[in-house]
């Protein structure tokens, strides 16, 4: 591990129309690093190349760098990016990143780092920040596995079993993570979980300050964010409470949790995630849609599972898979509806 400089840092961002979002994460990077070099990649030729600030490179393309088709070229044109920069550390940021703090240490072997998450068909670097050391980033821009034709198929590559990318895939877009991972995985460059970075999919991290870079923060108002990150421990901390006063000893229940790990608090009945993975851990996905929600639920109902709670910070699961909230209606058996902390059923499985 090594302390980094501003010149030794070289960060690349896909870009679309975020201009206030990007000036402001712009503006704390060069805060923080003054001397670190910034690359933006629109993303396509009717990407805006004006009105980013003055002190970013701006890499225009020719092409939509994020569509299927174009397989692992988003990837190695960020990496390319980075490779035309004497930096040692490259990293790739989202709009939606936050560098809160300088870092106190970063790898100096052959590896790309970040926060693991899982999932098929394999473990990667959540993409809104992943780093990596010059060594890695040579070794996979010039091993042309990023421009390899079978990165174009993405159901035998980077998309293989899971229906979340699958879906992706077929919206016409690619996976900046997932194609990352399946290219290191076949050179065998190993992916660090660095403990500097938290990065997460949907919603920003709770202890967020305990961290050198944070994501996703889509707003501006950063405190907005801590008082909401508040509020998401104060229901995870009643539906806790919930689940052990209303459900049975004995019975075994599934948490919409998103990986939480405060729900495996439960101490009465038996907990696992939901969608969960072999061992009852979070699957690191979300339902590609409602059909494939139900599926899920009723594969966990035929493990033993007879309970599922959802926390009021995950109500958009009503909304969104609006067929799932059907299957429940009438299927299953509502047991609690508690305003601050959310709704349990029982999985009783009626015509």
């Amino acid at each position: 591990m090594r302390r980094p400089t501003g010149r030794d840092l070289c960060f690349t961002l896909s870009v679309t129309d975020e201009h206030e979002l990007v000036a402001d994460r712009v503006s704390r990077l060069e805060l923080v690093y003054p001397d670190s070099r910034i690359v933006l990649l629109p993303d396509g030729p009717e990407a805006a190349l004006e009105g980013w600030p003055a002190s970013v490179t701006v890499r225009p393309s020719d092409t939509r760098l994020y569509a299927v088709e174009s397989g692992g070229r988003v990837v190695q044109a960020h990496l390319e990016a980075f490779l035309g920069s004497d930096a040692f550390w490259w990293f790739k940021l989202d709009p939606d990143t936050v560098l809160r703090r300088g870092f106190r240490g970063l790898p100096v072997e052959t590896c790309f780092f970040g926060t693991i998450q899982g999932g098929n068909p394999g473990p990667s670097l959540q993409g809104g920040c992943i780093g990596g050391t010059r060594s890695a980033c040579s070794l996979l821009a010039d091993s042309g596995v990023l421009l390899a034709p079978e990165l174009r198929t993405p159901a035998r590559t980077w998309a293989r079993s899971n229906p979340n990318l699958l879906a992706r895939a077929r919206d016409g877009l690619v996976s900046f993570d997932f194609v990352h991972a399946w290219a290191c995985r076949k050179l065998g460059i190993p992916l660090v979980d660095h403990p500097e970075v938290r990065s997460e999919w949907k919603d920003p991290p709770d202890d967020g300050h305990s961290y050198a870079v944070t994501h996703p923060h889509k707003r501006l108002d950063l405190d907005a964010e801590e008082r909401e990150a508040a509020r998401r421990r104060r229901v995870a901390g009643r539906l806790v409470e919930l689940v052990e006063s209303t459900i049975p000893a004995g019975s075994i229940v599934a948490v919409v949790s998103k990986g939480d790990e405060r729900f495996a608090a439960l101490t009465g009945p038996a907990a696992r995630h939901f969608p969960a993975d072999e061992d009852g851990g979070w699957a690191g996905y979300h339902p590609a849609d409602s059909a494939h929600a139900i599926r899920l639920l009723e594969a966990e109902r035929a493990r033993g599972v007879d309970h599922l709670a959802l926390p009021e910070t995950a109500e958009w699961w009503l909304d969104h898979y609006t067929g799932l909230a059907r299957h429940l209606s009438t299927r299953h058996r509502l047991v609690a509806d508690a305003p601050g902390a959310g709704w349990i059923w029982a999985l009783e499985g009626r015509p």
